[in-house]
């Protein structure tokens, strides 16, 4: 960001409750409407696929943080490549409204 000359805070919404360990998927679509206008928002935890992905790009997360998903049996590449394209149609659907 600092090359572009623009300063935008990044501000995640972490899904997980600290204290009962709990993940609300729905969280960051409760939250983002009170998030400052321009910031990066990151939906954080509980991204467990695709879908979770896609639903936080509709609610219009700009980047998801993404852990244990990746850690789990299968090839990581795959996951990866996986979460991308969920990631990308969200975009390209968010950028049609």
């Amino acid at each position: 960001l600092a090359a572009t000359g623009v300063a935008r805070p990044v501000i995640g919404v972490n899904a997980r409750d600290l204290t009962s360990l709990r993940v609300d998927p729905e969280r960051f679509a409760a939250c983002v409407g009170a998030l400052p206008s321009g910031a990066i928002t990151v939906a954080e935890s509980g991204v467990a696929g695709p879908f979770d992905v896609a639903r936080a790009g509709a609610a219009g997360a700009d980047a998801v943080l993404v852990g244990e998903h990746l850690t789990v049996v299968g090839d990581p590449r795959q996951r990866v490549a996986a979460l991308v394209a969920a990631g990308r149609s969200a975009a390209t659907a968010g950028s049609r409204s």
